[in-house]
Parts: structure tokens; C-alpha cells; sequence
């Protein structure tokens, strides 16, 4: 009996071998990044370190938006006295939480973020990913997500980055999948980009075929016409105090561990306290940090240019999932603030981009892609775990985002994907 479900286990990943690369790439992790420096430390004592950097009292940044909102509504005064860096509609979207206490909107927040996290990470992926093995796949992801680092972190602070990835992704789910939805997918996208910035960046993804230059053009005019109209919902005051807020963290953002923008990310390892690179290096990327900025920018964007002309040279339409990786990676590390718990919003884009490999099985291609495909899936796997468990280099997630974007930008060139832009559209890798 057990010999039985063991062959049938073996047999069931091995002819699934984008899922079996995911599966070791999570195993390796809990082993690398949690057992080993809990349980088989140098120090023979079992640690438990503080893992996320906490605040007192919990949920402080939905306790700062609720005291915005509290301003507008209660005070009548502007949500621009006290370090506000969100947009004026965000106050206004959060005066609902105003009719019950603080303890009970962080509560509600705290549900929808799990809630939303369900859907952007396990059912939406499912609802754009053809079979076989995508639900397994997207189980896997799902669950391993779930406790992880960054979806903690994000609950700890009372943040709403995972909602707002989950109102993008509906958003281009409705644009692709339900047409006569559209302008519910615009309205839902303008609001995501309204409580936090970066999906902005998804604009992108609301492209039919990317022949049809005219039509995107203008849709993306009308989409940034209107975001930016919404910026003055409370006046122009309100405006030019937003812009004035915004501005100091975008060029002298937090710089710690724990923040993997690429700002971040050069400011860190320039320190010579911090140790996440050797000696000279660190003093030459202090000494070269504008010039390395511009580099790893560059980089980035071109990463997007290439998936994009990929999809253009092969007049494919509809979802394109590695596009759709490759926003949330450049969302996560193009912002100056981008602090570890935007980790969470990897699970359901990681789930999509997998998964348009999920119909390969062992062969030809085979031997290109899954390389690939187990760098990306171990850097995925990586970013699970705070970088209190990890060695000094590894601590800053910075790297490992790029490893997932690097990998699925050359894997962009090896897929036969044309778009899974309708149900029913599938893949085929092992032509």
C-alpha cells in the first residue's frame, strides 16, 4: 500500500516537473532559511528571533490612514499635516472604518487582506491558467504564501498592498475575460492605483493586441487623465501637499533590510556597517550610486520592453502572464518605498507565470527551461522568510526579485504562448 502511494506520488511529479522545481525550490527553503537557523545553529540553543520588525501598537500604518481620514471627517481639516504620503481618495476611501473603533477597522482590514489574498494568489490565478496541474500549482503557492514573511509583515503593519494587487488583478481579469465589464475594470484599476501607487505600472496589462497601437494609446491617455484628476478630489491644496509629501521619501527613502527598492537596495550595501557585500564593493557602490541606479532602472524597464516586444512580434492577445510577473516584480522594486511586506504580492503572479508552464513535461525543452525555472522558483522561495534567518547578502530581497525577473524574461523567448487572453486557450511547450 504505501510502496503504491509512493510510485503514484513520484509518478504524479514527474510528469509535472514545473510543479516538482516549485515544490523542492519550497522545501529547500524551510530547510535553508527556518530549520537550520532555528534548530541546527552554531549555538546549539533553538532561536526564535524577532523576525518582524514590530511596532507598538499593531497595525500602525492603518492606524496613521485612519487618523487621515479621522481629519477629513471629523476634523474637517486636511490629511496633510502629519506625514501623510497616500493620496487624497485613499483618506476618503478609508472614512467608512471611522464608524467603528480603531481595534475593529483594523479587524476588518485584517479579513479583507486574507480574504484578498485567497482570491489574487489562489481563485483568480485558477480563472486565468489552463490545466493540467495549474490547481495543484496554485495550491502549493497559495498555502506556502499564506504564513509567510511578507503576508505577516503586512498584517502587522495593517498595510493594503495585497488588496490593491487583488482590485489590479480584477481589474485586468474583467478586461480580458468579461468585456462588457471594462469600465468596472478601469473604475477598479484607478482605485488600486489611488491606494497605492505602483500598480500603475499594471496600465500594461490592459492591452487587447499590442498591434493595435492607437486603441492602447488612448486607453492608457484616459486611464492617466483620470488618476490624475482623482489627485485633486480634495482640492487643490490637498494636491500640492500630496506631491510636497510624496516628494522627500522618493529621494531620501528609509533605506534598511527590509526595504528591496533598488534605491534602497544601492543605499544599503554602500554602508559599511551593514556588511551585505564585500568591502569594495560597497565602496563602490557608494561612490557610483547614481550611475548604478540609473544601470539597474535601465535594466528593469528593458526587462518589460523585451516581454512586451515578444507579445508584439508573435501578435499575441489577451493575458500575458510573464508580463503580468514582471509588472508586480517592477512594482516591488522601481518605487523608492517598497518596504518587505509588498513581498506578499508574489504568490498569485508567481502562480500565473508557472503555470503557463504547467502543460510541459520532460523533453526536448525541457533541459532550457528548468534552469530557469528552479532559480526563479528558489528566489521565490527565499523571499518567504524574513532576513533575520538568512546570511548577510541574502538579507535584502532586492537580488532575488531581479533573479525572477531576469529568469522569466528569457523564458518569455522560449514559451509558444500566444495569449491567454479567452477561456479555453491553452499552451503548448513540447512542439
Amino acid at each position: 500500500m504505501y510502496s503504491d502511494r509512493h510510485s503514484r506520488l513520484v509518478g504524479y511529479l514527474l510528469v509535472r516537473p514545473t510543479l516538482t522545481c516549485v515544490f523542492v525550490s519550497i522545501l529547500f527553503a524551510y530547510w535553508y532559511f527556518f530549520v537550520i537557523p532555528v534548530f541546527f545553529n552554531s549555538e546549539h540553543a533553538m532561536q526564535f528571533p524577532r523576525y518582524i520588525a514590530t511596532l507598538n501598537p499593531i497595525g500602525s500604518d492603518f492606524q496613521w490612514n485612519y487618523g487621515f481620514s479621522e481629519r477629513i471627517f471629523a476634523k474637517h481639516d486636511t490629511p496633510y499635516n502629519t506625514g501623510n504620503c497616500y493620496t487624497p481618495l485613499t483618506s476618503l476611501i478609508f472614512g467608512p472604518f471611522l464608524l467603528g473603533e480603531f481595534q475593529t477597522g483594523y479587524r476588518v482590514l485584517g479579513v479583507m487582506t486574507l480574504l484578498s489574498f485567497f482570491l489574487a494568489s489562489f481563485v483568480l490565478p485558477l480563472a486565468v491558467s489552463p490545466p493540467p496541474g495549474a490547481k495543484s500549482l496554485c495550491l502549493l503557492l497559495f498555502v506556502s504564501g499564506l504564513g509567510s514573511y511578507g503576508v505577516q509583515f503586512e498584517l502587522e503593519r495593517g498595510q493594503f498592498n495585497i488588496v490593491a494587487l487583488f482590485l489590479s488583478f480584477w481589474a485586468i481579469f474583467f478586461f480580458h475575460y468579461r468585456p462588457r465589464l471594462r469600465l468596472l475594470a478601469y473604475l477598479l484599476f484607478s482605485i488600486a492605483v489611488q491606494l497605492k501607487l505602483f500598480p500603475a505600472i499594471f496600465v500594461v496589462m490592459l492591452v487587447d493586441g499590442w498591434a493595435e497601437w492607437g486603441a492602447n494609446l488612448k486607453r492608457m491617455v484616459g486611464l492617466g487623465v483620470f488618476n490624475f484628476a482623482l489627485l485633486f478630489c480634495l482640492g487643490l491644496r490637498s494636491f500640492r501637499d500630496f506631491i510636497a509629501a510624496i516628494r522627500g521619501p522618493m529621494l531620501d527613502p528609509v533605506s534598511w533590510v527590509g526595504n528591496h527598492s533598488i534605491k534602497s537596495y544601492l543605499n544599503v550595501c554602500g554602508r559599511e556597517d551593514q556588511h551585505l557585500v564585500p568591502q569594495r564593493v560597497a565602496v563602490f557602490m557608494r561612490e557610483n550610486a547614481t550611475l548604478l541606479l540609473l544601470v539597474l532602472l535601465v535594466f528593469v524597464v528593458a526587462c518589460l520592453g523585451l516581454i512586451i516586444f515578444q507579445a508584439a512580434r508573435r501578435r499575441a492577445r489577451g493575458f500575458n502572464p510573464h508580463l503580468f510577473l514582471a509588472c508586480t516584480v517592477g512594482g516591488l522594486v522601481i518605487p523608492s518605498v517598497s518596504h518587505d511586506y509588498k513581498l506578499a504580492l508574489l504568490a498569485g503572479p508567481m502562480a500565473v507565470a508557472l503555470n503557463s508552464f504547467s502543460s510541459c513535461t520532460v523533453g526536448r525543452k525541457w533541459s532550457v527551461l528548468s534552469p530557469l525555472i528552479l532559480v526563479s522558483s528558489l528566489a521565490y522561495a527565499s523571499t518567504l522568510y524574513s532576513f533575520v534567518y538568512k546570511e548577510s547578502y541574502l538579507q535584502n530581497n532586492f537580488p532575488a526579485l531581479l533573479v525572477i525577473l531576469s529568469a522569466f524574461t528569457i523564458l518569455t523567448f522560449f514559451s509558444d504562448a500566444r495569449g491567454v487572453g479567452s477561456p479555453g486557450v491553452g499552451q503548448n511547450l513540447n512542439q
